[in-house]
């Protein structure tokens, strides 16, 4: 897995994932993206180039995000089958509805609000 950091100007990040998301390396990805929990940053999830997520992976991603709740970010661009598995886990209903946008437009649309 790579993670590529992209700043779009007023703190937004796009962190763009490539790859796995596993029990070999979400751990390491997790310490990436904690570099950035504690500034006042607006982090967009790119998800578009994932192409596979365990259990471990989407564990210590929930365990993430729900122990940064005052995190500011979004997870767009899914695919497919990840989505049907974050939807068989409504992932939508743990980490809110409205971290889950379809487009890093909408994504920036919706963090452009707060």
């Amino acid at each position: 897995m790579k993670l590529d950091f992209q700043h779009e100007g007023n703190n937004v990040i796009i962190v763009k994932i490539n790859g796995e998301i596993d029990m070999g390396n979400a751990d390491n990805y997790i310490a990436e993206i904690a570099n950035y929990k504690d500034g006042d940053y607006k982090l967009i999830f790119d998800f578009s180039q994932v192409n596979f997520i365990d259990s471990t992976g989407i564990g210590m991603l929930i365990k993430f995000f729900k122990d940064n709740e005052k995190l500011k970010y979004t997870i767009t661009n899914v695919q497919k089958d990840i989505q049907e598995i974050f939807d068989i886990l409504n992932l939508a209903e743990v980490l809110g509805a409205d971290r889950f946008q379809s487009t890093i437009e909408d994504a920036l649309a919706l963090l452009a609000q707060d």
